[in-house]
């Protein structure tokens, strides 16, 4: 009897950054609500940790992909793994073989300004995946597969508001900002809502009703209160239900915004 071998599924580039922007569960909702056709240029204006965009590359969606931040480390780090991914291996490797949690207090102590790309990319990934931890394990093939994804594509440190000027009908964009507090007691305490606040959130929603009016495609994700749900309102925004990154914790709701 001959044993059929399964054949081997081709691996797809994951986030190479972890607690950063779209997480799983909510991926799979955006991946639910993508457009049904193919579109020239995609733009993601609050990078984060990328997944929409690395979902939408092994797709095969887009033509065109401009990425931008406004956090320089971020940036920073999306362009060496773009270009120099090979010396940015041997950077983490020789962090991972150094790690301790002294040695994750020193790098981080560190101007990452007085370091060239390359050790202020490698410093950064290696302060999100360690956090401290005893052993920290890098995916060498995921961090190639992630800078073949990224070839070709234009990563720009920049503002959401700057999309403006590279956009064209028919393109789509996708909105990750800093999530609105979900009460003020939060919001008091939220360094995101210190950094994108109120009159953050009310100019996104301008900027939004704009590429809506040039015939662009738009996905938004933000927190389910009051205040999003009235933003958006003439789009009917959708609420979905996100398991919490807590164990045991309720689901959480975030609303899906959408103009197609």
């Amino acid at each position: 009897m001959v044993t059929k071998s399964k054949p081997v599924e081709p691996k797809q580039a994951k986030p190479f950054l972890k607690g950063l922007g779209v997480q799983p569960a909510l991926l799979v909702e955006l991946v639910k609500r993508l457009p049904r056709f193919y579109c020239k240029s995609y733009h993601q204006p609050f990078l984060g940790n990328g997944a929409l965009f690395f979902e939408l590359a092994e797709r095969k969606r887009f033509q065109l992909a401009y990425l931008s931040d406004l956090d320089e480390d971020l940036v920073n780090s999306y362009v060496a793994v773009q270009t120099w991914v090979e010396e940015l291996i041997v950077s983490l490797k020789k962090h991972a073989g150094l790690n301790s949690r002294e040695y994750y207090r020193q790098i981080s102590s560190l101007d990452p300004a007085e370091m060239d790309v390359i050790e202020r990319a490698s410093r950064f990934i290696y302060l999100n995946q360690a956090g401290g931890k005893k052993a920290v394990v890098f995916d060498e093939e995921n961090l190639r597969l992630c800078s073949a994804a990224l070839k070709g594509v234009t990563i720009r440190r920049q503002s959401y508001y700057a999309v403006m000027r590279d956009v064209t009908k028919g393109d789509f964009i996708y909105f990750d900002p800093p999530y609105y507090p979900l009460s003020k007691r939060v919001a008091k305490d939220s360094e995101d809502f210190k950094h994108f606040g109120e009159q953050d959130h009310r100019r996104l929603k301008d900027v939004f009703e704009a590429l809506d009016r040039k015939k662009c495609f738009l996905l938004l994700s933000n927190s389910c209160t009051p205040h999003t749900k009235k933003h958006y309102k003439d789009y009917v925004p959708e609420v979905v239900a996100i398991p919490s990154l807590v164990k045991s914790a309720e689901p959480v709701q975030e609303i899906i915004v959408r103009n197609y």
